[in-house]
């Protein structure tokens, strides 16, 4: 996200047609909109240095939202944000002065019971609608893959709990549109 979208912006056609003070003059954006609440950031490395992260570290400091022209919007708000490893493509270092106001929490790559509960559990909600539930050998099988290969100090990167269940989903989806085909 811009800095622009994050605080929001003026509707250049409705400020002229009824001036700055009509109330759909201003777009508000998140950092706005979360006052009194939480806001959830997805991928806040993701924000592009400065400008992005200006705005936010602004409205964390001073508890105030800026839009261009000098509107000034009181803003103060919870904030929980997820970020991705520093390795992955298109994700930016936090700057030292927004960095130094997050709490960072690590979350460790789960046991593989844990794996294969959480693989069972997605990938069957992901395939309820065809009435489908994963079946244990099948998350067996890929929970203990999952799990080898995150302990394998060879690979950098292992693979994400995400592309696992949609491997299951996939094997899934092909086996029942290949059952189907013969009935």
């Amino acid at each position: 996200m811009t800095a622009t979208e994050l605080t929001g912006d003026i509707d250049i056609a409705v400020a002229l047609q009824a001036g700055l003070d009509h109330p759909l003059a201003y777009i508000p954006g998140p950092l706005v909109m979360a006052h009194g609440g939480i806001l959830i950031l997805d991928e806040i490395n993701r924000l592009n240095p400065p400008y992005s992260q200006a705005a936010l570290l602004q409205v964390l400091q001073e508890h105030y939202v800026f839009i261009r022209g000098g509107f000034k919007i009181r803003s103060d708000f919870l904030v929980i944000a997820t970020s991705n490893p520093s390795e992955y493509s298109g994700v930016y270092e936090l700057s030292e002065a927004l960095a130094d106001r997050m709490k960072v929490v690590e979350i460790p790559y789960p046991d593989k019971d844990l794996l294969k509960s959480i693989l069972s559990w997605k990938s069957s909600l992901y395939m309820e609608h065809l009435g489908l539930k994963a079946p244990d050998a099948l998350t067996e099988v890929t929970a203990t893959f999952m799990t080898l290969v995150s302990q394998d100090s060879n690979i950098e990167v292992g693979p994400s709990i995400r592309s696992a269940i949609y491997a299951i989903t996939t094997a899934m989806s092909k086996a029942w549109l290949e059952v189907g085909k013969f009935r």
